[in-house]
């Protein structure tokens, strides 16, 4: 008869070999399902919808990202323009405000030795003084760059340079930002502009303004209070978002006296409530 120890030796040696097969197998099917599960994890996150970057912002924030970014849009809105469109387009506003720019430094180079009588012409309220004589000094302390700048031949393609036969091979064919950016990327430009923009709205009147803009803040016969209202957001417009919207710094003008405007301290305009 078998020894019972012998016996009980072999039993433990195989439940220890049962033992260890077990745990393999045990762990052959953890692999197994972490494999599957990875894969299948794997193959739903390929078929997820991109995620929106901005999901995890605040919606105050994406409120005022939205408001910022549709701003410009919301000014021009406020104006009424000539022909099919609603509202006038950035770059017809750009336009505007260089041309005018170059037309006033090239009517001071005209009339630079005598400011004084020149003044005298057609500007009355103090505010105009005031900021064309800053254009006046920035002109001539900047001569030499300006008269660069300013003729009309600088400028882009149009029809009496067309009429005139002028070379603009290598002319911008408009004002695109392009070209906006390269006439503005000097500050003493920029500062000159600035001034330009305050001697524009520094009086805030109506119907001068709706006569250098080509457009229209009211369709009434008479201007109301908030038509001054949509020219001061105008104004932000032309001085700060004008320029950002080229990708240039706007010049700001240093914290000094400057006139107020005639608007305040005047008569000459009516207005209805």
């Amino acid at each position: 008869m078998p020894n019972p120890l012998f016996l009980a030796g072999i039993n433990l040696r195989k439940l220890i070999s049962v033992l260890i097969n077990l745990v393999f197998l045990l762990f052959y099917i953890y692999n197994y399902i972490v494999w599957s599960a990875t894969d299948l994890y794997n193959r739903n996150m390929e078929n997820l919808p991109p995620v929106d970057p901005n999901c995890l912002v605040l919606p105050a924030k994406r409120k005022r990202q939205m408001i910022e970014k549709n701003i410009e849009t919301r000014i021009r809105t406020l104006f009424v323009s000539k022909g099919y469109r609603k509202f006038p387009k950035k770059e017809y506003i750009r336009c505007k405000l260089i041309r005018g720019h170059k037309r006033v430094l090239r009517a001071i180079q005209e009339k630079e030795n005598n400011l004084g009588a020149f003044l005298q012409e057609g500007m009355h309220s103090d505010g105009k003084k005031y900021y064309w004589l800053l254009i006046a000094e920035s002109f001539v302390v900047n001569r030499e760059a300006f008269t660069k700048l300013i003729p009309v031949d600088a400028g882009p393609v149009n029809v009496m340079m067309k009429k005139r036969n002028v070379c603009t091979e290598n002319l911008k064919k408009s004002f695109n930002k392009e070209f906006c950016r390269e006439y503005l990327e000097d500050e003493e430009t920029r500062k000159s502009y600035s001034y330009y923009i305050n001697y524009l709205f520094c009086d805030l009147d109506c119907e001068r303004l709706k006569k250098i803009f080509g457009f229209r803040c009211c369709t009434a016969a008479k201007h109301k209070y908030y038509c001054q209202v949509k020219w001061i957001w105008l104004k932000i417009f032309c001085e700060q978002i004008v320029l950002e919207d080229i990708g240039v710094q706007p010049y700001s003008l240093p914290p000094k006296y400057s006139p107020v405007p005639s608007i305040f301290i005047s008569d000459s305009q009516e207005y209805s409530l």
